[in-house]
């Protein structure tokens, strides 16, 4: 009786031993917009247009878009689209003799020139945080850190010329924006929009395959 008993113990034993291991359910990660992106650089200096560097800057001069700006440009000239409002601003700042590294712009009637405080590193040397515009992200005159696909375009707000002289920089800038978002917001499937300059493309990121 006593190995009777024993031998249906080893047998218990070993029926758990060799149980199979239940495997774990993996579940896939959520792909993630990065939110960091590479400005351009205009006539040596970094562009921030409607972002935020991430080193640490200083405010060097802050200048209204108002009729006190036709002192800055010059009077009777015309910028067609984003790039050459930045680029006349630009210049007519180095004419100036302003000190400044970047150029910064966020909304509203004053462009700032910047100066970065410390030494850059490669995580941050011309990287900007990009916003949100609605509920789309916007890269304006930057480049997205992912490889995207072009789903759609449009230079809508850019056709319009805008006269410097009356003030009218800052809000065509973020006009031209709005103009374009609301032209490339129905593509479908878009994730973001990118703004190069003269034109604006409805973007798809590419996934990982896993």
């Amino acid at each position: 009786m006593m190995k009777l008993k024993l031998s249906i113990l080893l047998i218990l034993t070993l029926v758990s031993s060799c149980k199979t291991t239940e495997p774990k359910t993996v579940t896939k990660q959520a792909f993630v917009i990065d939110d960091i992106a590479k400005v351009k650089i205009v006539n040596g200096a970094e562009v921030y247009i409607m972002n935020s560097p991430l080193r640490e800057y200083e405010v060097v001069k802050e200048i209204e878009t108002s009729a006190k700006f036709k002192n800055i440009l010059e009077d009777g000239s015309v910028a067609k689209n984003m790039s050459e409002k930045i680029i006349q601003f630009i210049s007519k700042a180095r004419k100036l003799e302003i000190p400044f590294d970047a150029v910064l712009y966020t909304s509203g009637k004053t462009i700032v020139c910047i100066k970065f405080k410390g030494n850059s590193t490669p995580k941050n040397l011309g990287y900007a945080k990009i916003e949100k515009i609605g509920n789309l992200y916007a890269f304006v005159m930057c480049t997205p850190s992912q490889p995207y696909d072009v789903i759609g375009e449009t230079n809508e707000g850019l056709k319009l010329k805008s006269l410097v002289t009356l003030g009218m920089v800052s809000n065509s800038i973020s006009t031209d924006v709005d103009k374009m978002i609301d032209e490339l917001k129905n593509n479908k499937g878009i994730e973001a929009c990118v703004f190069n300059g003269t034109r604006g493309e409805a973007i798809k990121f590419v996934k990982p395959k896993n």
